[in-house]
């Protein structure tokens, strides 16, 4: 399946998807949405795609000017695809590929986020302890945004730095907002 950048330097630009349904590619929808959310804070932005997949979410935000994004997977599936369109669009230099299952590979980062979007595969991951660690471990710079994709509704648990902001529905997906208060 072929995807297409829906904004920024690459728009309309041409992305592989990886075969079969091991991933759920983000509707087109979905990302005009976000990135109409993130257009005011999305210049210069460290950008963190948790569950990549193609990697269009990180691709579309170096397009809208995030200054470097980091992509994590597990399938193998998805990471070449991932490198793949990376090399396609040239811009290796401004993306971090990591392998691996999100709690291990969230361990391994060092540096904190601007943006970050988590959008795991649908009924498999609980999304409360991703919202925790973040909350917690120093990934997130002071007034960071983290977006939720899922298919069912939850209720955000209270957290210490991490509020709940908004829950917007498109189509059969839910995206839940939330913006890190520790300064």
């Amino acid at each position: 399946m072929s995807l297409r950048i829906i904004g920024g330097t690459f728009r309309n630009r041409p992305i592989k998807s990886p075969k079969g349904d091991r991933t759920r590619p983000t509707s087109a929808l979905l990302r005009k949405a976000l990135f109409d959310i993130c257009q005011p804070f999305i210049e210069g932005a460290a950008f963190l795609d948790l569950f990549a997949g193609s990697g269009a979410i990180g691709i579309e935000a170096i397009s809208r000017g995030a200054a470097h994004a980091t992509l994590v997977d597990k399938d193998k599936q998805a990471l070449d695809c991932i490198l793949a369109n990376l090399k396609t669009l040239g811009i290796e230099s401004e993306c971090t590929v990591i392998a691996g299952a999100a709690p291990a590979a969230l361990k391994r980062l060092k540096k904190p986020f601007d943006i970050v979007y988590i959008d795991p595969p649908y009924g498999q991951v609980e999304i409360a302890p991703l919202l925790a660690f973040f909350d917690t471990e120093g990934l997130l710079n002071p007034g960071a945004h983290v977006f939720v994709e899922t298919d069912r509704e939850f209720e955000p648990l209270p957290l210490k730095h991490l509020v709940f902001r908004e829950k917007r529905k498109y189509g059969n997906s839910f995206l839940y907002g939330f913006r890190n208060y520790s300064f």
